[in-house]
């Protein structure tokens, strides 16, 4: 595997620079298309990215396409960037499905200011990305800031990450309005993280 991994690196640069600098669709299309399958570094993801932003028709469909099995680690900043663009929903959608495999390697502070992006599914996104930082401040008063958010969903989320979340009872206070929230999973979720993060003694 580890061959086959280096193999596959030393591939990519070389598809990278066929995509950006050939003018022959018919040599521009494989190319984009075999970088679609090569999970590994080299740029080949952030091309993808580019390319699906830039252009139209085949070139961009096949970028499309591509984008999630791509993604790696060192494309993470692209990825957020791409995923806010709500303008180009199919190109945010691509990018939000690749940073799902590798949001573990995302910034914190590249995380929280997402948490005001017009999408659910982005905000959904960043708060699962949130919940795996435990302990760390900063991924918690993001966690805190979506448990108000408008959408059930990313409420839940938010929720089930407090007991990880090392927060202080200021801030375990905002759960309060969520005990009475109209979503019952939501009122079931919160009555269960107080639970956990404050254990009844006998």
């Amino acid at each position: 595997k580890e061959a086959a991994l280096k193999s596959m690196e030393s591939l990519a640069p070389v598809l990278v620079e066929r995509v950006k600098n050939d003018k022959s669709t018919n040599v521009r299309v494989p190319a984009i298309k075999a970088l679609g399958k090569l999970p590994c570094g080299g740029g080949g993801c952030q091309a993808l990215l580019e390319v699906a932003k830039d252009e139209k028709g085949e070139t961009r469909e096949a970028a499309l396409q591509g984008i999630e099995r791509s993604a790696v680690p060192d494309a993470v900043g692209e990825l957020l960037k791409a995923m806010a663009m709500q303008e180009d929903l199919a190109l945010a959608s691509a990018a939000r499905r690749g940073f799902s495999k590798v949001r573990s390697e995302a910034k914190v502070s590249e995380l929280v200011p997402l948490l005001d992006n017009p999408s659910e599914s982005v905000r959904l996104e960043i708060v699962k990305a949130l919940a795996e930082r435990k302990g760390d401040a900063g991924a918690a008063k993001g966690i805190v800031k979506a448990l108000k958010d408008s959408s059930k969903d990313v409420r839940l989320e938010a929720v089930k990450a407090v007991p990880v979340m090392n927060l202080g009872f200021d801030d375990l206070g905002k759960l309060e309005p969520l005990i009475t929230d109209q979503e019952s999973a939501v009122r079931i979720a919160t009555a269960e993280a107080l639970a956990a993060r404050h254990p009844l003694s006998a």
